[in-house]
């Protein structure tokens, strides 16, 4: 009997500086625990979606770590947070594919494992978008057209190479609804339009910020509200379009 996709929400450790900020502390801990919460939105719909997910984190004291818990505790969720020693590395296996390991440590103090996932869930600018991916080939530079889409509407939350690699961005706002398209899409309930619509940058909105691939939510609420109900009305489209095509599932389930 298949099963349906098991999905590691990565939240990234990046290094929190011990100085003084200039910007205040307020600023310097905030973009930590925004990726926590962040996490915690795109777990909870991926739950929802009835998808097998869990959230890691790097390191049990961090902002991030202290976040997500939190975050997840409302939701009775708590015991979907994996913990890993620092630093994370992904890898991929033969030619960028799945299975995805998530390991912990180094290896002179024996690396930690996650079981195998199917895929996997970025949250904000990640390193590990591209070269943490260790284990996977090189291979040839995307179109010149799909590095630049790499950054818009469909490629800041779907990997433009790699099957199975999403990201959500590090508004919490923002990362719960993208977790629910990322849901639909590997429980096979949207599809993707054909890649050159997505080249073509239809949906994207005009005038909204990006920031490294990811939209960004700017003073005010406008673009954050123009950006939801454009996901809202694409999510829907895709919904047509697999429901034409008999919903086939994009992520296979590996076996065990």
């Amino acid at each position: 009997m298949s099963r349906l996709p098991r999905l590691a929400v990565l939240i990234e450790a990046g290094a929190v500086s011990q100085a003084p900020s200039s910007q205040g502390p307020s600023r310097a801990n905030a973009e930590p625990q925004a990726r926590g919460y962040a996490g915690a939105a795109a777990l909870v719909s991926l739950v929802d979606s009835g998808l097998d997910a869990i959230a890691v984190v790097a390191g049990g004291a961090g902002l991030a770590a202290r976040a997500a818990a939190r975050e997840l505790g409302e939701f009775g969720l708590v015991d979907r947070l994996t913990v890993l020693p620092e630093p994370l590395v992904l890898r991929a296996g033969p030619g960028g594919r799945r299975p995805f390991t998530v390991l912990g440590g180094t290896p002179q103090h024996g690396p930690e494992q996650l079981p195998d996932q199917d895929a996997i869930v970025l949250v904000g600018r990640h390193a590990a978008i591209g070269p943490a991916l260790r284990g996977t080939p090189a291979g040839p530079p995307p179109p010149p057209e799909l590095a630049r889409e790499a950054g818009g509407f469909f490629g800041g939350v779907f990997h433009p190479e790699l099957e199975g690699v999403f990201r959500v961005s590090p508004d919490p706002e923002l990362a719960g609804p993208q977790g629910r398209w990322i849901g639909e899409y590997v429980r096979g309930r949207y599809l993707l339009p054909s890649r050159s619509v997505m080249v073509c940058g239809a949906g994207r909105l005009a005038g909204l910020p990006w920031r490294g691939g990811l939209v960004s939510r700017p003073d005010g609420q406008a673009a954050s509200r123009r950006y939801l109900r454009a996901l809202a009305k694409e999510i829907r489209r895709g919904h047509a379009r697999a429901s034409r095509a008999g919903y086939p599932l994009p992520v296979p389930a590996g076996q065990g």
